[in-house]
């Protein structure tokens, strides 16, 4: 299942592990559908990748971020003509691209012994870093979402539980948390400066939220949803949010309008469908996410069409962990992911 609540620690990817875990190429093939249609896929590794490659984020210009490891995990930004430029903050052991910008900015996350430290990384290459004021003993700040204006979101620790944040374009920290709280993961943050993101509340239950600029909260609950509750996932320009929630027993996929309603969906024959991304058109991307055989990565449309569709020679992995996986959609339909060979090695992949 993928993680509500997208905590992703040092080297690891967000769309792995359980609801109940805390911290949580070119190529033609048949999409899959109702109707099939050719698509192109690319296949592609971070420079050097031994153990496996992670996009992130994809903007508007084709751009992707994400990360890869040799012996230890590297930032990526693959530019639209295919070449890939590695790298890490000075000073780092290590870091992780978490979302590129339409501007070609980069925020993301850098590991010493100290803990983990926000950056920003603009289109020319030069580096600020960051940490969120905290006393905690080892320093936790993780930059989520970067919007086009410069504006990061993310979470950090201050040794007990997890808060949100926002970094603006002129290096300010407002740190927030909806009301009743006891753990906050904001997960984006759109053109108009709207966040979107879960949080836990005492009772060990989660909800959505979207915070306005203005500082008052939306609280989501999806009608009928049971079990461990609403994931607040990713907004959209438009205001759309998407995300997951659960019945208690299968996980499904929403897409929450501007005004408030609420459309679901599940994939037939499917434990869970996990919609992990929106772009501004109101395309959803995500996992169709088994208890046996292949993962699947699906795209559905703005009139409830799904297609979905497996990278040529994804092959079986670890428990959780097979098959496709859809993690970015931009406004093109271009998306990006990763998929596992038959050697359970991960690699990038965009379809077109």
């Amino acid at each position: 299942m993928r993680v509500m609540l997208g905590l992703f620690p040092s080297g690891s990817n967000r769309f792995t592990g359980s609801l109940v875990t805390l911290i949580f190429a070119s190529v033609s093939i048949l999409a899959f559908s109702g109707a099939a249609s050719a698509q192109r896929y690319v296949s592609f590794d971070g420079p050097g990748a031994i153990y496996y490659t992670f996009p992130t984020s994809i903007n508007q210009s084709g751009q992707i971020a994400g990360y890869y490891s040799d012996s230890t995990a590297h930032s990526f930004l693959r530019n639209s003509d295919g070449t890939i430029i590695s790298f890490d903050p000075p000073n780092s052991t290590g870091s992780v691209a978490s979302s590129i910008n339409n501007a070609g900015e980069i925020a993301g996350y850098w590991f010493d012994s100290a803990g983990d430290h926000g950056y920003y990384r603009s289109a020319a290459g030069d580096f600020t870093t960051f940490d969120v004021p905290t006393t905690a003993k080892e320093v936790r700040t993780i930059p989520y979402w970067i919007n086009t204006g410069g504006s990061i979101v993310g979470y950090y620790s201050d040794g007990v539980t997890f808060h949100g944040f926002v970094y603006d374009s002129s290096g300010n920290i407002t740190t927030f948390d909806p009301p009743g709280s006891t753990l906050t993961v904001p997960e984006s943050i759109n053109q108009s400066g709207f966040i979107s993101g879960g949080y836990y509340d005492s009772a060990s239950l989660i909800h959505g939220f979207i915070l306005s600029p203005s500082g008052s909260y939306t609280i989501l609950n999806v009608p009928g949803a049971s079990g461990l509750g609403t994931d607040g996932g990713i907004i959209n320009d438009r205001g759309q949010v998407t995300g997951i929630y659960t019945d208690g027993v299968l996980e499904y996929g929403y897409v929450r309008s501007a005004g408030g309603a609420y459309t679901t969906f599940h994939i037939s024959g499917a434990p869970d469908t996990e919609a992990g991304a929106i772009n501004d058109v109101g395309q959803v991307a995500g996992i169709e996410q088994k208890m046996s055989g292949l993962d699947a990565g699906f795209i559905r449309d703005n009139s409830g069409n799904i297609t979905v569709f497996q990278f040529p020679g994804a092959g079986l992995a670890a428990e959780e962990d097979q098959g496709t996986a859809a993690v970015a959609i931009n406004s093109s339909g271009t998306v990006t992911g990763y998929y596992y060979d038959a050697a359970k090695v991960p690699h990038g992949f965009i379809r077109y």
